[in-house]
């Protein structure tokens, strides 16, 4: 789970303390690719990727 507030960072929260640092670390790396992606063309996965991935890592 993640909020934004106003004039706030972001809010993460995970059961334990490692899995919110995980939380956060995704969140930060997924708001960097945002900001180098902007305005860029990409190419997102297909259902058939989305399916192979989920089959090889769950």
């Amino acid at each position: 789970m993640c909020s934004l507030m106003a004039n706030h960072g972001p809010i993460v929260a995970g059961k334990y303390l490692i899995t919110t640092m995980y939380n956060m670390e995704a969140l930060a790396e997924s708001a960097k690719l945002m900001m180098l992606l902007d305005g860029k063309n990409t190419n997102p996965l297909s259902e058939l990727d989305w399916q192979e991935l989920l089959s090889r890592f769950g």
